[in-house]
C-alpha cells in the first residue's frame, strides 16, 4: 500500500489530506506518472473504452516526441503483454465508433477530431505493415 499525503486548496488555505490506493503496476521513471507511463495507460484506456480524450491525449504526446511505437514499448514495460494484445491495439486504434458519439473534451490547444481519427488511421496502417 502507497500512503500519499497531498495539499488540497480550502476556502481557509490549505489542507492535509491522506490519501492512499493500491496500484499494482511499476512506474517506468519516477513516483509521478511521465509521459511514457501516461502513453502506455493511453493505449490500455483506448482498447478498453477509446474515449476522444484518450485519442486526443495520445496524438498529442506522439506529436510531442513520443513515438506510437515508443508508446508501444513502454505498454509492453508496463503491463507485459504486448504480444498478446498487439492485434487488439492496432485495431482499436482505428475503431472510433463509440467515440464518435462523445462530446470533445474542453481542449487548451484545439484540433479536429478528424484530423486525430485520420492520424491515427494512417499510424495503424503503419503498424499493421511491420508487424502483420
Amino acid at each position: 500500500m502507497i500512503v500519499y499525503y497531498v495539499w488540497i486548496p480550502s476556502c481557509e488555505g490549505m489542507t492535509k489530506a491522506d490519501i492512499s490506493f493500491c496500484f499494482r503496476y511499476n512506474f517506468l521513471k519516477i513516483a509521478i506518472t511521465s509521459p511514457e507511463d501516461i502513453a502506455a495507460m493511453k493505449i490500455a484506456a483506448i482498447m478498453d473504452r477509446g474515449t476522444k480524450k484518450d485519442f486526443i491525449d495520445l496524438y498529442f504526446l506522439i506529436k510531442n516526441g513520443i513515438s506510437i511505437e515508443d508508446s508501444l514499448t513502454y505498454y509492453n514495460k508496463k503491463y507485459k503483454c504486448l504480444s498478446n494484445n498487439l492485434y487488439s491495439i492496432m485495431k482499436s486504434l482505428a475503431y472510433f465508433d463509440d467515440a464518435d458519439l462523445l462530446e470533445m473534451p474542453q481542449m487548451i490547444k484545439k484540433i479536429s477530431w478528424e484530423k486525430v481519427k485520420k492520424f491515427f488511421k494512417k499510424e495503424v496502417i503503419l503498424l499493421a505493415k511491420k508487424y502483420i
